[in-house]
């Protein structure tokens, strides 16, 4: 197996889609979803529950963490964006 040492610690973000509601069996709100899409390294779903408790203690709830770390997925995003225009000039 032939390693790609170029890619292999190149984590930079393509797309990072939006907080989606995901829906269980009896039609109830079982959490909610962020998937990240890596360039080199596919993609991570990133899944919030509404029954974990340990997200009330820190945000408001599974809805608000799922947006909040939409939002940081994108601020690092437009980082890494930032650093290669920067690079190129």
């Amino acid at each position: 197996m032939k390693i790609d040492w170029k890619h292999l610690f190149n984590w930079n973000i393509d797309v990072v889609g939006g907080p989606a509601t995901v829906y269980g069996r009896d039609g109830r709100i079982a959490g909610y979803k962020v998937i990240v899409k890596y360039t080199h390294h596919g993609s991570n779903t990133l899944f919030f529950d509404v029954n974990a408790e340990h997200f009330y203690t820190m945000y408001n709830g599974p809805e608000d963490a799922a947006k909040q770390t939409y939002k940081s997925y994108v601020d690092q995003m437009n980082r890494q964006k930032a650093r290669v225009a920067a690079r190129q000039k």
